[in-house]
């Protein structure tokens, strides 16, 4: 079954998300590097910013060809801040990529660019803001999640 009655996906989180962390190290000349590791799959719900944004394409006022939408909101059912290990993570070390249905048997990619191959490449996303939302009986249901496009769409 498909959408949000899915047996697979939460009614409020139907999509899933890979969740990426970083360790820094230091290389023998000094210099840092940053190695990213993948940690786990979450259930998630992300959206863009305004759905009008496509209609704003092509103006010549900003002398803009496209306008591609680097902004998403939306929430997961867990703090993405603390690993599957319990571990916490400052913000700046968190990626978010392959956001996605979380439908049984369909798992499309929604966020992609498309390669010279023409084959659909999950869209790297950086944590900019993660909230708890906090109901009326003072009790976490969601985070509230803000992510911009990574200028860097390649883990290294």
């Amino acid at each position: 079954m498909a959408g949000i009655l899915s047996p697979c996906a939460p009614m409020l989180f139907p999509m899933k998300c890979d969740i990426y962390y970083a360790t820094d190290e230091q290389t023998e000349l000094g210099a840092m590097k940053r190695n990213w590791q993948f940690d786990e799959t979450r259930f998630c719900s992300f959206y863009t910013r305004d759905d009008e944004t496509n209609n704003k394409n092509f103006e010549y006022g900003e002398k803009k060809f496209y306008n591609f939408e680097t902004v998403l909101f939306g929430r997961t059912q867990t703090d993405i801040r603390k690993s599957s290990e319990g571990v916490y993570i400052p913000i700046s070390h968190i990626l978010i990529t392959n956001i996605r249905n979380g439908d049984c048997e369909n798992e499309d990619l929604l966020f992609y660019e498309t390669n010279m191959k023409y084959d659909p490449v999950p869209i790297i996303f950086e944590a900019k803001m993660i909230q708890p939302y906090i109901n009326a009986f003072n009790k976490i249901e969601y985070f509230k999640i803000e992510l911009m496009r990574s200028d860097i769409q390649v883990f290294e």
